[in-house]
């Protein structure tokens, strides 16, 4: 879920993982596996359908898929970017707010 180089430069962001993972009950992980996970389903075609001005954000060693449909830019880290670059997101933030 974390980029390599931030979890070298910041190990504690795997102890807010697992103490955040932890107040899960087993039910409720088991649950959120199945829908995000297994029966996933694919809604990529719902971005060809946004009637509003959108903007994407990615981080590179992120493993979830971007559409060409909507402008998009990519961060270092993974698919906890918020966690990894707070201030990258926060200007991303902004430019969506200024659309």
């Amino acid at each position: 879920m974390y980029g390599k180089q931030h979890l070298s430069e910041q190990p504690e962001l795997q102890e807010y993982l697992s103490l955040s993972m932890s107040k899960l009950s087993n039910k409720v992980v088991r649950q959120t596996d199945r829908f995000v996970i297994v029966e996933a389903t694919d809604a990529h075609h719902l971005l060809q359908e946004l009637t509003v001005p959108a903007l994407a954000l990615k981080g590179k060693e992120d493993y979830v898929p971007i559409s060409d449909a909507i402008p998009y830019t990519k961060v270092e880290g993974g698919h906890v970017s918020p966690l990894e670059v707070p201030k990258a997101v926060f200007e991303m933030i902004q430019k969506v707010r200024d659309l």
